[in-house]
């Protein structure tokens, strides 16, 4: 990501060569692609991604909460018919349940009450 050759830093430091511009001034995005990375090592998610596992596993682990749930998206017209099923084998996963958790917050909360 920040390699001085092949990472993005370097590959948009020669692009904006190419294109006659100071490749120089994008040096200042490294500290905050840096700035990034820190941040996801220190904070801590735990406790709310516990509650977001906790909540789908709620319904995607009984098949007749998983039925309704589906149903009362397809009877909301959600932009999703469904959530996905967290796996921690994959890595990918919990970014894709968070992101698909907060689209659909409001029908959540409208079936869970």
């Amino acid at each position: 990501m920040i390699g001085n050759r092949t990472g993005l830093s370097a590959q948009v430091k020669e692009h904006l060569n190419n294109i006659g511009l100071d490749g120089n001034a994008f040096d200042f995005y490294h500290c905050i692609i840096h700035q990034e990375a820190l941040c996801c090592k220190v904070l801590d998610f735990e406790n709310l991604m516990k509650f977001v596992f906790t909540t789908v596993n709620f319904i995607r682990s009984r098949g007749l909460n998983h039925r309704q749930f589906r149903s009362f998206l397809k009877e909301t017209h959600a932009s999703f018919q469904d959530i996905p099923y967290h796996a921690d084998v994959r890595w990918l996963s919990r970014g894709n349940v968070w992101k698909r958790f907060v689209e659909l917050r409001l029908e959540l909360c409208a079936f869970l009450t």
